[in-house]
């Protein structure tokens, strides 16, 4: 027959092991406080390129392009550059927006995160 454990028998985690938890888990929050905003930027900046794409009609104009761009990059805060930007023209004109973001995560440590995305005029 078994007998119950007793009280002294029952532990659950330690202190240290706790903190430890604490310090993994704050870890991981922080990281993901900076990153998320830099991929929420890329997503805006994807959907603002197609809204902009599928209301132009007839020939590509780079300028116009740019423009309706910068407007509604600046209405959603989208930190992402026009200067990010290249044309190659022809039949179809390609755009490729690619670009890199380092952000600071702490110490000398940093993420870099890259976006690279094609689009078809």
């Amino acid at each position: 027959m078994m007998s119950s454990p007793s009280r002294q028998d029952i532990r659950g985690a330690s202190r240290l092991t706790m903190l430890l938890l604490l310090v993994v888990l704050g870890f991981f929050i922080m990281t993901l406080a900076r990153v998320v905003p830099v991929y929420v930027d890329h997503y805006y900046a994807k959907r603002i390129i197609d809204q902009v794409l599928m209301e132009t009609s007839g020939d590509f104009e780079r300028a116009a392009f740019l423009d309706a761009y910068r407007r509604r990059a600046q209405v959603n805060n989208v930190q992402v550059a026009q200067s990010e930007f290249r044309f190659r023209t022809g039949n179809p004109t390609v755009i490729e927006l690619e670009y890199e973001r380092r952000v600071p995560l702490m110490f000398n440590m940093d993420v870099i995160m890259s976006f690279s995305e094609e689009y078809t005029y």
